[in-house]
């Protein structure tokens, strides 16, 4: 189950039960998938989403950042897209 929840609350703001690979599973990751599509109600509300390296990426930060939402997350020293010594 995903889920995106309020941090200041804990209440849940949206959730998806995974029920395996999807037909529209040929855009992105399976962890940006989930965030587009459980912040899609956030879209240019200022609002910040706060994740763990499963999630975190540069193309979905920037997705997110188009859509007026902004990102934090962890990252590993070995993931994609990230210049090793440059955060």
């Amino acid at each position: 189950m995903w889920c995106l929840a309020d941090s200041t609350n804990g209440y849940v703001q949206n959730f998806d039960v995974y029920t395996g690979k999807g037909s529209n599973s040929s855009e992105g990751t399976l962890g940006s998938r989930v965030v587009l599509m459980l912040s899609d109600h956030l879209k240019h509300k200022n609002h910040h989403i706060y994740c763990d390296n499963f999630f975190t990426s540069p193309s979905l930060f920037k997705e997110l950042l188009e859509r007026g939402t902004y990102a934090c997350g962890t990252v590993r020293q070995n993931s994609k897209g990230f210049q090793r010594g440059t955060y």
